[in-house]
């Protein structure tokens, strides 16, 4: 079983967003319950490739699919509502209040209303002076301070502050041996310090 996120919700219950669909482990019984795609019923999930699971603040799981968008999933019933988007391949959720981000493969990142199903992408080539750096983009972190952070395929880091429109950007240079290290950026985080506006990125260094 390939696994792909685990999320330890509120209640204490472990899910397990696999290719094989979303996997709850039963300790009584020391094995799975699974919620699987099944074309015949629109209540259960669009796809069985979870590629990431966000609890909201009333329990309810989010769910990032590849290929199918957005699931919004009831783990008191097992009902799925799924939301199709203009860009369906997902990596990584991640709330920020009433917001949703989603982190794309190739379709940029999108910010996504649960209340009302409504979206907002942010693209490479949107009208601007700092757009997006790039349209794959495979980690979202939101640091001590509010901060989004945004992890992306080769195009660096960017970071949305609250309130403004735009990114800021930091990626390699070969000019610098103080600039992030060249690839995709797989994780965020942020240490035990939380110094304010600095995070560490895998693959990477210190920024």
């Amino acid at each position: 079983m390939v696994i792909r996120d685990i999320c330890l919700d509120s209640s204490g219950r472990l899910w397990f967003g696999t290719y094989n669909g979303l996997a709850l482990y039963d300790r009584d019984t020391d094995s799975f319950i699974r919620y699987q795609a099944d074309s015949d019923d629109p209540r259960t999930l669009a796809s069985d490739y979870v590629m990431d699971i966000e609890e909201g603040d009333d329990g309810t799981l989010w769910l990032g699919l590849w290929g199918s968008g957005i699931t919004r999933f009831d783990p008191e019933t097992g009902e799925a509502k799924n939301y199709h988007l203009e860009e369906n391949r997902m990596y990584k959720l991640l709330f920020d209040q009433e917001t949703l981000w989603a982190a794309s493969f190739g379709g940029g990142l999108i910010d996504f209303t649960p209340e009302t199903g409504a979206y907002r992408i942010y693209r490479s080539d949107d009208e601007g002076a700092n757009p997006l750096s790039n349209d794959t983009v495979y980690s979202l972190y939101k640091d001590k301070t509010g901060i989004i952070w945004v992890g992306t395929n080769g195009g660096g880091l960017n970071r949305i502050i609250p309130g403004w429109e735009h990114f800021e950007l930091w990626k390699h240079t070969s000019e610098s041996d103080a600039s992030i290290a060249q690839g995709k950026i797989n994780s965020i985080y942020q240490d035990s310090t939380g110094q304010s506006g600095s995070v560490s990125i895998i693959r990477g260094g210190s920024v």
